[in-house]
């Protein structure tokens, strides 16, 4: 199928943040936007979905962290082998997608995680829920809001896709050092890094 007619979830940026707006992290002791996704969501085009910020696309983002150290890889250059140009090349430590159709009985974010981890990585577990992340700073972030989570593991992570197989486990300081360094870096693992901070350190 054409990714474009695939049918995703969507929130409307106007019942997302009816009560309360942020830009940046927002813990999730703060604030339960899960609660509203779930009372409002609906599916549509992603096609149109991508091109329309007064909505919103859910995604679970998922962190794996094993013996305190965060899965990190980095994205491929070519668009034959990253769909989203805008991401191409970029660093992340963020694993999640659009949550379908499919994943509607039940939970849909939840479903959706589990799907992506076993999908992309080949690991099942129980994430911890840590926050939010919301960045309208830029055009993929005016259309996606992130639920953050964190998979703690012992197991060996199994990479599906060319991009996570130039993963490898990472300190709270070699991915500082990343930063320092000036590589590019998707703005949501950036935007997550002070939350992980607080619990890895």
């Amino acid at each position: 199928m054409d990714k474009n007619e695939q049918l995703i979830m969507v929130v409307d940026r106007e019942k997302l943040f009816k009560d309360f707006y942020f830009n940046g992290f927002c813990s999730y002791n703060q604030f339960n936007f899960e609660k509203i996704i779930l009372d409002n969501y609906y599916f549509i085009k992603r096609g149109i979905a991508e091109k329309d910020p007064s909505k919103k696309q859910p995604i679970a983002y998922t962190i794996v962290v094993k013996n305190k150290k965060i899965f990190v890889y980095q994205r491929p250059q070519s668009s034959k082998e990253h769909t989203d140009e805008r991401l191409q090349h970029m660093f992340s430590w963020g694993i999640g997608g659009h949550i379908d159709k499919t994943d509607e009985t039940g939970n849909p974010i939840i479903n959706s995680l589990k799907r992506e981890l076993k999908e992309e990585i080949g690991l099942e577990g129980k994430p911890k829920v840590i926050g939010y992340i919301n960045d309208d700073t830029n055009e993929v972030g005016q259309v996606h809001f992130g639920i953050l989570y964190m998979l703690e593991t012992k197991k060996d992570v199994k990479p599906a896709s060319e991009e996570l197989k130039t993963g490898s486990f990472m300190s709270l300081n070699e991915i500082e050092k990343l930063i320092k360094n000036g590589e590019k870096i998707e703005t949501w693992s950036t935007i997550s890094l002070s939350a992980l901070k607080q619990i890895l350190s």
